[in-house]
C-alpha cells in the first residue's frame, strides 16, 4: 500500500475504480 494523504487517496481509488469498472 502506498503511504499518501487521505485527500489523494480517495482520488486515486476512485480513479483506480473507475478504471476496473471499465
Amino acid at each position: 500500500m502506498f503511504v499518501m494523504p487521505r485527500i489523494n487517496s480517495r482520488k486515486k481509488a476512485y480513479l483506480l475504480l473507475e478504471l476496473y469498472a471499465m
